[in-house]
């Protein structure tokens, strides 16, 4: 069996929307076989679920994949993140790899936002970032801490 073919199996078994669900590929492992990444891929997008490109910005891998394969999203590498507030560079890549996600449709994460300092230079430079991931965040957590951590942020956003 294949991987979409297994997942394609979970998601009827289950119930799952597929559009819930995002697969996460490392930008490295997009390099290595062309034709059969390409196939997986697709099929994948075929199913419907979101395709986004792990650590972004360390591989290998050209631009124009961006526009030849079913990708969703792209995940800005924590090693660009966490140091754009001590590196001119890492800051100027942050921001071209935000806009390059934006000018694709795509949705853009950030990982690596271990303080809010980070998020706060994100937001002063008003970088197209749709999604933040990181300890300064939020750490991980037991589902049961989780849906009370989203209501409470919930209710914050509401009186803001």
């Amino acid at each position: 069996s294949s991987v979409p073919q297994v997942l394609d199996a979970a998601l009827r078994r289950y119930d799952v929307v597929p559009q819930r669900i995002t697969v996460e590929v490392i930008e490295d492992e997009m390099v290595d076989d062309q034709s059969t990444v390409r196939a997986v891929l697709g099929a994948l997008g075929d199913l419907g679920v979101g395709i986004a490109i792990d650590d972004f910005g360390t591989g290998h891998s050209s631009l124009s994949r961006l526009r030849r394969l079913p990708v969703t999203s792209l995940k800005i590498d924590r090693s660009f993140v966490c140091g754009m507030l001590t590196s001119v560079d890492d800051q100027a890549i942050v921001t071209a790899v935000s806009h390059l996600g934006r000018s694709l449709d795509l949705t853009v994460v950030a990982e690596g936002v271990e303080d809010l300092a980070i998020r706060d230079q994100m937001r002063a430079d008003e970088l197209p970032i749709d999604r933040l991931q990181g300890f300064g965040i939020a750490r991980p957590m037991p589902v049961e801490e989780l849906i009370t951590w989203i209501d409470d942020h919930e209710r914050a956003l509401s009186r803001a």
